[in-house]
């Protein structure tokens, strides 16, 4: 057996299992073929150099007699008989009543005619015109917003659409992101990606961030702004 092999795998294994704990509900597809093969090397460094043992087949033990125990017949089954059924009463139905003659009413009067009175409606009052607020960003948050057009074949791969934001981070840059941009709040994470997916536009998405965790956390910080634009260019992807 490889036990400083064992062991490396052992700890791979480890830490792929806590960072999938995370969000169990959101694992990838590369993450499962990770962790299969983490497993596959183990038992192979399991069996190096034991097979030979491993192979030894144990001596059969020797059967130990059974004792054959007396099962008594089963009680006869008394079927109880019937009981009759009652016959029903009749019910006697009493006949219908004889119908009262009335007296035919007289017409009522004829309404006297109504003079109509024309009714000028009153004019509808103009509607509110919607107040639009704006949203004051920094222009250190600002430039983090400003993404460049692609211009080579290969940036314009970097930049294809995504369909699901939810699916769009690997768990090594989940985990990253999160430590980095959302103050280590997962559940934070969760909720913002889940908005910006509702949303129909960059410019709301835009909006959503620099109003809430962007300048809640500090994004326009040196130490953060390659990470934020990175982030940024991602979600941009969700809108092309």
């Amino acid at each position: 057996m490889n036990i400083d092999k064992a062991k490396i795998l052992l700890e791979k294994i480890n830490v792929l299992m806590r960072s999938m704990s995370v969000a169990p509900d959101q694992i990838a597809d590369i993450e499962q073929d990770l962790m299969k093969n983490y497993i596959r090397q183990l038992y192979e460094s399991v069996l190096e150099e034991s097979a030979p043992a491993s192979m030894k087949a144990a001596p059969a033990p020797k059967p130990k007699p059974v004792k054959k125990e007396i099962v008594p017949p089963p009680a006869p089954v008394v079927t109880p008989e019937p009981e009759p059924i009652p016959e029903p009463t009749p019910v006697k139905v009493a006949p219908a009543p004889k119908p009262i003659p009335t007296t035919p009413l007289p017409p009522p009067p004829a309404p006297e005619p109504k003079v109509e009175m024309e009714v000028v409606p009153p004019k509808p009052a103009p509607a509110p015109k919607p107040i639009v607020k704006s949203v004051g960003i920094s222009p250190d948050l600002e430039e983090i917003f400003k993404l460049t057009t692609a211009t080579d074949l290969r940036e314009k791969l970097s930049q294809s659409p995504i369909k699901d934001l939810t699916k769009a981070f690997s768990i090594n840059e989940r985990m990253f992101t999160i430590k980095e941009l959302f103050g280590d709040n997962n559940d934070l994470f969760n909720n913002t990606i889940k908005q910006l997916d509702g949303l129909k536009s960059f410019e709301e998405a835009k909006k959503l961030l620099a109003t809430s965790v962007a300048s809640e956390y500090g994004w326009s910080k040196k130490s953060k702004q390659k990470k934020a634009k990175e982030f940024v260019k991602l979600i941009k992807r969700r809108y092309n």
